[in-house]
């Protein structure tokens, strides 16, 4: 029964994947033969600057976020340097 169950499964999968794939090409044969001409290549310009200036803009963020954290971590280090230096004195007036 589970066996049955699981390849009614796999053929639903299977029969799904087949016709999901022709509706694609369907739909990619329609954006194929109506985007043709200037109107089409314009439209193809401006994605390409749209996905150039989102990328540029990503970049940007992510020099943003490293900076932060090089930031961030340069202070704990000064951080920590200052409580070793406070631990060693301290230390050394504890011995005496």
């Amino acid at each position: 029964d589970q066996t049955r169950r699981k390849q009614n499964e796999q053929d639903w999968l299977e029969e799904d994947s087949n016709q999901l794939t022709q509706e694609k090409r369907v739909l990619l044969d329609f954006l194929r033969s109506g985007w043709q001409g200037e109107e089409a290549s314009g439209f193809h310009r401006y994605l390409e600057e749209q996905q150039h200036e989102e990328s540029q803009a990503w970049r940007r963020d992510l020099q943003d976020k490293r900076a932060d954290l090089d930031t961030e971590l340069q202070e704990n280090k000064d951080k920590l340097h200052t409580l070793e230096t406070k631990q060693a004195t301290l230390q050394k007036e504890w011995s005496k």
